[in-house]
């Protein structure tokens, strides 16, 4: 009997847990901002005739705008209160119970303030009655609204590729897709100085207003920085062109070396980058160089008398002043011939350079491995001939070029007048003059008329009557004189 009486007890618990109604709120994720509905939910509407229950939230985290019973709960005349911050009242009764059924009695709107986190929803003072006043068995669960994070889409921010030519501009842009929010940023981007170099670099109308701060000043590296107490309102586009000038043929990366943005707040924003490529082509060639004499067309001539057979002498009659800094690459081309009947075949074009060298002391050679020292015998390649030099000018690079001559130099030689023939004297490179020094014209350069006849850049020894001419279709025979014809002259390389 005692095991018995011991039984019922605990069956009668049992029985009461088993039909126990469940109160619940739910579980939501929601966006920052979004207006949220919750219900308040039974899983199980038999029996039901009356209660109470409250829901209290966190008023800091969200507000409720509205709370109202659902169509299962208006037969017991529900009421609702939110006019206590931080929770809302729900009561109900009446003298017929709800029949068998689930789901929500009551639903709630709240407006979110939080832009992340939880808040609990915690289910308190919630009893529930049948018709006869009785407490019907309840159990509760409570439930949450978090709020996740904002996820912040990377802003891109893009260089584009450009593409110039040497000693022209080239621009380029550096972009973003989306500038909504940022305040400030930094930049930092690098080239390659020997290729590039900054000729301008400016804000885009979407910086307009916007204090700006852009640093040039380290060759090979730009900084770009931008500073607003408020974040942008929106906008994508250009935010920064730069101009380069082409130094040198070839593809420069102009790579992000670094690239932070944040908001009014100082909160990162995050980007991403995508790098370009300047490049550099070759000039166009407006003058090709010129490596045969034209028949026909002007020349100058070279004339000096040597005094004496084997007395050493030479004369350097001036032709050119000026300033000219040589490149690796570039080379002086000309052409040259000489006739029988001089006393020798020695004559080369001569530069001096600002600091006192020379390209006749330099070792300078042309393509056939002949010194361009003026005492060079051209017996084999220039007598009675034009011949095409095309002479490195390598020996000089970084000098500057201030006067050039005319020059005939020999320790061995007979004597008497001397001529050399010179035609499209010019400094060229890849296949392109970059500076002529005589082409066809009417005047020598150094003098403007048809003539010179000083030694002043270089001097003379032991000639007489030197002077440089411009000579039309009026070249020399093998004796020496003037002729109104070319001849059987020849053209050669």
């Amino acid at each position: 009997m005692k095991l018995k009486s011991l039984l019922i007890p605990i069956f009668l618990l049992l029985s009461a847990s088993a039909y126990a109604i469940q109160v619940s709120a739910p579980d939501v994720t929601v966006e920052p901002g979004a207006k949220v509905t919750i219900g308040i939910a039974v899983d199980s509407t038999a029996g039901i005739a009356g209660g109470d229950i409250t829901l209290e939230y966190d008023p800091t985290f969200a507000v409720a705008k509205e709370a109202r019973a659902t169509d299962i709960a208006k037969p017991l005349s529900p009421l609702s209160n939110i006019a206590i911050a931080g929770k809302v009242k729900f009561a109900m009764a009446a003298l017929t119970p709800l029949g068998a059924g689930s789901g929500n009695l009551f639903e709630v709107d709240f407006e979110l303030k939080a832009t992340s986190g939880t808040m609990p929803l915690k289910l308190t003072g919630v009893g529930l009655f049948d018709e006869m006043g009785n407490d019907l068995p309840v159990t509760v669960k409570n439930g949450s609204i978090t709020v996740k994070e904002k996820q912040v889409v990377p802003r891109n921010l893009t260089i584009a590729d450009a593409k110039g030519v040497q000693d022209a501009n080239i621009t380029t842009t550096v972009s973003i897709d989306d500038l909504t929010g940022i305040a400030k940023g930094n930049i930092a981007l690098k080239y390659d100085p020997k290729m590039l170099s900054i000729a301008e670099v400016k804000a885009g109308d979407l910086l307009t207003g916007v204090p700006v701060v852009i640093n040039t000043a380290t060759a090979g590296k730009i900084t770009l920085a931008i500073a607003s107490p408020i974040g942008a309102p929106g906008g994508k586009g250009v935010l920064f062109s730069i101009t380069f000038k082409g130094i040198a043929v070839g593809i420069s990366d102009l790579a992000f070396e670094s690239a932070v943005a944040s908001d009014e707040t100082g909160k990162d924003i995050p980007v991403q980058t995508a790098n370009g490529k300047i490049t550099v082509e070759k000039k166009p060639c407006t003058n090709p160089v010129i490596r045969e004499h034209s028949a026909g067309s002007k020349i100058l001539a070279l004339q000096t008398s040597y005094d004496g057979v084997d007395v050493p002498g030479y004369a350097y009659v001036d032709l050119w002043k000026g300033e000219f800094t040589v490149e690796a690459g570039q080379f002086l081309e000309y052409q040259i011939a000489m006739f029988s009947g001089n006393p020798v075949f020695s004559a080369a074009v001569d530069f001096v350079t600002s600091d006192g060298k020379t390209l006749r002391d330099s070792g300078a050679k042309d393509q056939n491995g002949l010194n361009a020292h003026p005492a060079t015998d051209l017996s084999k390649n220039a007598r009675d001939n034009w011949y095409h030099r095309k002479i490195s000018l390598d020996p000089l690079v970084g000098k500057k070029l201030t006067g050039g001559v005319l020059a005939t130099d020999s320790a061995k030689h007979g004597a008497g007048l001397f001529r050399a023939y010179f035609d499209n004297i010019q400094i060229t490179q890849d296949d392109c003059v970059v500076l002529f020094i005589y082409k066809d014209e009417d005047v020598v350069p150094i003098t403007g008329k048809d003539t010179s006849n000083t030694t002043a850049i270089v001097g003379a020894k032991a000639t007489k009557d030197s002077s440089i001419s411009v000579v039309g279709t009026t070249p020399v025979t093998p004796s020496g004189k003037l002729t109104s014809t070319w001849g059987s002259i020849k053209n050669s390389r």
